[in-house]
């Protein structure tokens, strides 16, 4: 799997900086999107336990209005599911690092070969 073609046009370009940022949002976007889906499973749980098909413990809000209790159950299936997709920030960043730098060693190699034919 090579690096993306905006972040390879950017790279072609000479902004590496910016390849980072690009490579780093396509980590972070997901992250994002899985903390909305933690917020979102609260509720069925939450309606869950209104209808009595749930325990009445998973009923109690925060001062906030938020079913903190029902926070719990939606937890471990979020972060099973963070840990699948990586293995955490620290080696996604390791990894993006490493691809940058291949790429743009690559991107100079081929500059060197087409100036000097």
């Amino acid at each position: 799997m090579g690096i993306r073609p905006a972040a390879h046009a950017v790279v072609a370009a000479g902004f590496t900086w910016f390849a980072v940022v690009l490579l780093t949002d396509a980590v972070l976007s997901p992250a994002a999107t899985g903390w909305v889906w933690l917020g979102i499973g609260t509720r069925p749980v939450y309606s869950m336990s209104v209808n009595g098909e749930l325990p009445k413990t998973f009923q109690r809000i925060n001062r906030h209005g938020t079913p903190i209790v029902a926070r719990a159950l939606p937890l471990p299936s979020a972060v099973a599911g963070w840990l699948a997709g990586h293995a955490g920030p620290g080696a996604a960043a390791g990894r993006l690092g490493q691809r940058v730098r291949r790429h743009a060693e690559a991107v100079q190699t081929s500059r060197t070969r087409r100036c000097c034919r």
